[in-house]
């Protein structure tokens, strides 16, 4: 059991990476037959690294209402509380 923030951070971000590993959907015979829409330079683009200010604005311009993660936590949180977390929160490694 673990019973840390970094053990737990360490959890879910296993939990993830192996959810979303390329292998885990390597030989899934539906994606043997559909062409792939997002181009290679295109996913290149979209799994880049982003900037703090990048994750501000993103979050900024969400609902209100919406949340961002599991946390539950909506983007007014996270807005209301930017000058306090946002440092942390844009230091966050979900995909490793």
């Amino acid at each position: 059991m673990v019973g840390d923030q970094q053990g737990m951070e360490a959890v879910a971000h296993d939990y993830f990476k192996d959810l979303f590993s390329p292998s885990q959907w390597a030989n899934h015979q539906v994606l043997n037959v559909t062409q792939a829409v997002v181009s290679d330079e295109l996913n290149h683009m979209l799994t880049a690294s982003f900037e703090k200010d990048e994750l501000k604005e993103a979050l900024f311009h969400m609902n209100p209402e919406n949340t961002s993660g599991l946390d539950g936590l909506n983007a007014a949180f996270y807005r209301r509380f930017w000058n306090l977390c946002g440092n942390e929160f844009s230091k966050l490694d979900v995909l490793g």
